[in-house]
């Protein structure tokens, strides 16, 4: 007998692969650990300047073809900023800031060295600026 209705077998698949990608991310977190998700929808507005960001991300680049990572960024005002990497996956690698800045232009060097002691080698990296008003990521890519 023939099923009447044509979205049965398509609602089946979409469902086995929800499941699937569930089973996979599940495996993830209990292989690797803790998820870090590296772009927080918890935040709060700044009200000085609305629609200005208050943290700029200027520039990221390798230094002489070595595995060292310059990051150059704007703030807008002085404030409390945590800088962060991640791995594409959420997975935390090294903190390279937690502290007071003050309004300007600043940069900071990453040594490819996670906060393990491990040398670090990714094609690419997630930087997450985060003040108490704004959370700022960037996806850089490595050469």
């Amino acid at each position: 007998m023939k099923d009447k209705n044509p979205y049965s077998k398509l609602f089946l698949q979409a469902s086995t692969g929800i499941l699937l990608l569930s089973c996979i991310i599940f495996s993830f977190v209990t292989l690797y650990g803790e998820w870090h998700d590296p772009i927080d929808s918890n935040l709060k507005l700044s009200s000085a300047v609305p629609n200005t960001p208050e943290i700029c991300i200027k520039d990221i680049s390798n230094l002489h073809s070595s595995n060292t990572i310059l990051i150059g960024y704007h703030l807008q005002r002085e404030m409390d900023i945590k800088i962060n990497l991640y791995t594409v996956n959420g997975r935390f690698i090294d903190s390279l800031w937690n502290g007071q800045k003050e309004k300007g232009d600043h940069s900071v060097l990453w040594n490819g060295i996670n906060s393990r002691g491990n040398i670090v080698l990714l094609k690419q990296l997630i930087v997450r600026f985060e003040s108490d008003s704004e959370i700022a990521t960037k996806l850089f890519l490595t050469s």
